[in-house]
């Protein structure tokens, strides 16, 4: 069909880690709560890494230090130019305010999901995730946050031993193994090794990569 073409489009296809983000017959609520946090603090960092906040701050001050400047050596006269500096100052002020608000609902909504984390370990009395979410809070009410590892609970907070339906259901997700299907233009082309999933981070280790040859640019993959 194709063989007067002499042409064709070389893929590289490479599949590291798949995080599993559902899997209601092991799952359990704290492991659903962890993953949520995760994307959360993934956002949060991603947003606060752009270092709006401090560029808006750096670009007013430097606007105004220039407003005063003109002010005292008597040359702040409405015109043009003098407008055009006016109209800056405030832009950039209602940008840096709503970057503000924006960052610290992002940043609010992070905390109440580690609450909630905090809360069902206390009701449960073990942690059955290995996430740590350190904060602090500024005394102008900023959050500053750093996700860390810690070992999920092996035992109760009390020193006891850990309910037999959470230590099956540990023992299951280990147990759990998985591959990938690559499908392109809804055809079905290979698949990737099978895989354990890994406990508690709830990873597959694909670390495959797949060499595809083809005639036309696909539309899907």
């Amino acid at each position: 069909m194709h063989s007067y073409k002499k042409r064709y489009y070389r893929l590289h296809i490479v599949v590291g880690k798949i995080i599993l983000n559902s899997y209601p017959q092991f799952f359990s609520e704290e492991d659903k709560l962890a993953l949520n946090l995760k994307d959360l603090y993934k956002e949060w960092e991603r947003r606060t890494s752009l270092a709006l906040i401090p560029f808006y701050i750096e670009r007013l001050k430097f606007m105004e230090d220039e407003r005063y400047k003109r002010n005292r050596e008597g040359t702040f006269i409405p015109g043009e130019d003098t407008e055009f500096l006016l109209k800056n100052i405030s832009e950039t002020d209602r940008k840096l305010q709503q970057e503000k608000l924006e960052v610290q609902g992002m940043a609010e909504k992070l905390y109440q999901k580690w609450i909630e984390i905090k809360d069902l370990r206390k009701k449960n009395q073990y942690a059955s995730t290995n996430l740590k979410l350190k904060v602090h809070k500024s005394d102008d009410g900023e959050f500053f946050f750093n996700l860390m590892h810690e070992e999920p609970s092996s035992k109760m907070f009390n020193g006891t031993a850990l309910p037999s339906s959470e230590i099956s259901r540990r023992n299951d997700v280990i147990k759990i193994r998985a591959f990938i299907r690559l499908i392109i233009n809804g055809h079905y082309v290979t698949r990737s090794k099978k895989a354990f999933l890994r406990w508690p981070n709830l990873e597959l280790e694909i670390a495959e990569q797949f060499e595809v040859y083809l005639f036309t640019m696909p539309s899907s993959i």
